[in-house]
């Protein structure tokens, strides 16, 4: 799994297709989602407007439809089809994670999903609506990823060496000392063992790369 965070500048004295809400919100942060359909997204936001700016300055905006409007908490519902907000409820596979939003004169928004899908998205992004900032991060969990790149084997000695502090200069934790546990030639273990941390520093550089 794949999650990136995109970030955009929307600093309001800049020509940006964020300039609208810069004009009017300090902040602007979403706290989730309530409908997705194809021409836009139903959120609940909680917005902080600039002095003498009110809810009925973002009917200006044409992206931007507020529905409902809780003055107790200062939250509302809104209908958004700004442009970015369209391009990502139609590409499958992605989720975006709230909350998200408008701060310090940037949009950041982190999505996650499928490696392939999630760059589709990306490069979607960079040809109509170009971020400033792109970090990309894989999401694993430690011990799935590792059954899946490695062979029975080479997890086994693996898991092992980590277990017993192999990695941390444990004192006492030697190959030999391993191999006995699992009843194998220490040649073997190192051979297993060996394979296992190229195949894990062999991923480690291609996710470097990618996030490059």
């Amino acid at each position: 799994m794949r999650e990136v965070q995109l970030v955009w500048d929307a600093h309001p004295e800049q020509p940006t297709v964020f300039g609208g809400l810069t004009s009017v919100l300090e902040s602007m942060e979403v706290l989730s989602h309530l409908e997705i359909a194809e021409d836009g997204v139903r959120q609940i936001i909680a917005p902080e407007f600039l002095p003498g700016k009110s809810f009925e300055d973002l009917e200006d905006l044409s992206f931007l439809k507020v529905e409902e409007y809780f003055e107790a908490n200062g939250t509302m519902v809104v209908w958004n089809s700004h442009p970015l907000v369209s391009m990502a409820s139609k590409v499958d596979n992605i989720h975006i994670l709230p909350p998200y939003g408008l701060a310090n004169n940037e949009v950041k928004l982190t999505i996650r999903g499928l490696p392939q899908t999630v760059a589709a998205f990306v490069k979607l992004c960079r040809m109509s609506l170009p971020p400033k900032h792109i970090r990309v991060q894989t999401v694993r969990q430690p011990e799935s990823f590792l059954k899946e790149l490695l062979s029975s084997r080479q997890y086994d000695c693996f898991h092992l060496a980590s277990k017993h502090g192999l990695y941390h200069g444990k004192e006492g934790v030697t190959l030999q000392f391993l191999a006995d546990i699992l009843g194998i030639a220490r040649s073997t273990f190192q051979e297993h063992l060996k394979a296992a941390e190229n195949a894990i520093l062999a991923q480690t550089s291609l996710d470097l790369l990618e996030e490059a």
